[in-house]
């Protein structure tokens, strides 16, 4: 918990986190959620649910993960692994987005869940100000390249 925000972080590499059995990680998930009463619900991993990066997707997020990120009304989900900017249009009421381009860039493409794509070297800054929650994406150099807002959802 810091200030308003419960962030949940999730080891994605752990083998099998995603596959046909059951995972300790998930119920955790599932469990702790369940118990949250903050304004914000923020989780972040290193595997991308969505991603039009080299890597792509990650296989079985949207099947496992995704469902129970759903019925905890999270807010944001921040991960890496591809190596660029991009931020989803949030079909479930969630805002994903790949923060990857720290060190290199690699191609991204466009689809079907993206509302901004950008190759570039950044950092994302993320400020929460009661029911509002902002994100900037930043250069190197202090351009900023990309912002979006989140108001808290309501009967939290």
């Amino acid at each position: 918990t810091y200030g308003p925000a419960d962030v949940f972080f999730l080891d994605s590499s752990v083998p099998g986190l995603f596959g046909v059995e059951s995972s300790e990680q998930l119920e955790w998930l599932d469990d702790t959620m369940a118990s949250s009463t903050s304004q914000w619900r923020i989780v972040t991993m290193h595997h991308p649910p969505y991603s039009s990066g080299r890597h792509g997707s990650t296989p079985g997020e949207d099947e496992l993960l995704v469902p129970t990120l759903q019925r905890h009304h999270v807010d944001l989900v921040l991960a890496g692994h591809d190596h660029h900017y991009e931020r989803t249009v949030p079909p479930d009421g969630i805002t994903y987005v790949v923060s990857g381009g720290g060190c290199k860039t690699t191609k991204v493409g466009r689809s079907h869940f993206t509302a901004v794509a950008r190759r570039i070297l950044h950092f994302l800054h993320v400020d929460i100000q009661g029911d509002r929650l902002n994100a900037t994406s930043i250069q190197p150099g202090g351009q900023v390249q990309h912002r979006f807002e989140l108001r808290a959802r309501e009967g939290r």
